[in-house]
């Protein structure tokens, strides 16, 4: 009975990583981005130009370059720097590995921070995520207004 309940686990567990490929192909043919140079690709996809904003708000997207790993940086509103990103803050992103191949370490090209808007004045604000890459920083800005 045990022999049976592992075959039957792990048939279980095959088939969520055949849905969860298959997702990924699909989230990968949708995929969005706003920065497209030769040497790298990127978005900054939770936070749209002029977005209305409030409580916590997740700033992520993924950059992507031909060379390197990226390193998340810094969350910087208004010129100042609201929190440095660490290790947790890098999300893995199988769409993007799906897209774009030829870049080094698209997988690993994700990032993520919440942001707690209750601490800033209502009115609009400049959100600046810095990512670092061997050819020097790479900014992706929007404007938000805080509610």
């Amino acid at each position: 009975m045990d022999k049976l309940a592992a075959e039957l686990k792990a048939e279980i567990e095959r088939q969520k990583a055949v849905e969860a490929e298959a997702k990924a192909q699909v989230d990968a043919q949708n995929l969005k981005f706003k920065f497209y140079t030769k040497w790298a690709v990127g978005n900054l996809e939770t936070l749209e130009n002029n977005q209305v904003v409030s409580g916590v708000t997740a700033v992520a997207g993924f950059l992507a370059t031909r060379w390197e790993d990226m390193i998340p940086y810094a969350v910087i509103v208004d010129g100042k720097v609201y929190k440095y990103f660490n290790s947790q803050n890098k999300v893995s992103r199988r769409d993007v590995e799906i897209r774009f191949p030829e870049y080094r370490l698209p997988k690993e090209s994700g990032f993520s921070m919440d942001v707690d808007w209750s601490g800033f004045e209502a009115g609009e604000h400049i959100v600046e995520v810095v990512l670092e890459t061997w050819d020097g920083n790479v900014t992706m800005r929007r404007n938000v207004i805080v509610q």
